[in-house]
């Protein structure tokens, strides 16, 4: 049996460099449902679905060296209308 995980609060994801395994690949797939109120990404580069998918219910969005990306870099303004209870994004 596969144990999977619930996320609930904050999902941090600091990589020490950029390279070419995202994180969040090897994360998803073991994880049964994600109800964070806040994401903080460093150094990461996410699929637009990924977003969606970790971010739906976030309050609180940190972006540091990081982006959203489909096919080309997603705009800021996108990003915001994602979460419905956003109310920080740095």
């Amino acid at each position: 049996m596969l144990c999977k995980f619930w996320l609930i609060d904050v999902l941090v994801i600091y990589p020490e460099i950029q390279e070419d395994e995202n994180p969040i690949e090897l994360l998803k797939p073991k994880i049964y449902k994600c109800d964070i109120k806040c994401l903080r990404l460093k150094n990461s580069v996410i699929s637009l679905k990924e977003f969606r998918f970790l971010a739906s219910k976030c309050e609180e969005i940190w972006f540091d060296k990081s982006a959203v990306k489909n096919d080309a870099i997603v705009l800021l303004a996108e990003l915001v209308q994602i979460p419905q209870s956003l109310k920080n994004f740095m």
